[in-house]
């Protein structure tokens, strides 16, 4: 559990950072890349 939760927290660190996102938009690349749905999701941004 404790390795998921540090995969999910170093992919929202890492999306923050290099996507200059803001972190509202952070958490929802690295969610939706863990339920397989990131492209469709994000490009309706």
């Amino acid at each position: 559990m404790a390795l998921l939760f540090t995969l999910i927290f170093a992919g929202f660190i890492v999306t923050l950072i290099s996507e200059e996102e803001t972190p509202l938009n952070s958490i929802v690349i690295v969610s939706n890349a863990f339920t397989s749905n990131g492209y469709k999701m994000y490009k309706f941004w």
